[in-house]
């Protein structure tokens, strides 16, 4: 189901994909996969330029999953997901909080993070 799940994301087919991430998750909420397939849902939603839902699933994600290794990512999603909405204080606050809480995070998540924070102008 996972699978099939990516395959409708990977092929940008986002409605389908949105639909089945979800599926997936209401069916297997403890799978070893969910975590995954939160985080996925939130790409979906912002591919798909569906910001609020996209901002809502990543802090799910961060709240349900706080020790996971694409923590650093998720918080750049949500930050970007608050930009498009035009919420730039709350976008600066949760890119702020990416650098200090994840300060070794990934070198292209770092990257996109100053680039963010430039291009909506955080003090």
């Amino acid at each position: 189901a996972y699978a099939y799940a990516s395959e409708f994301l990977v092929s940008s087919d986002y409605g389908r994909a949105e639909e089945a991430f979800s599926l997936f998750l209401d069916a297997y909420p403890s799978h070893p996969r969910a975590a995954d397939a939160r985080f996925r849902l939130g790409e979906v939603y912002l591919a798909a330029n569906k910001n609020a839902e996209a901002a809502d699933t990543f802090i799910a994600f961060i709240r349900a999953y706080p020790q996971s290794a694409r923590g650093a990512e998720a918080y750049l999603k949500l930050g970007t997901a608050f930009s498009r909405m035009s919420q730039t204080a709350e976008a600066c606050k949760v890119f702020k909080t990416l650098r200090s809480k994840y300060p070794t995070a990934a070198l292209p998540v770092l990257q996109r993070t100053d680039v963010e924070m430039r291009r909506i102008d955080c003090k």
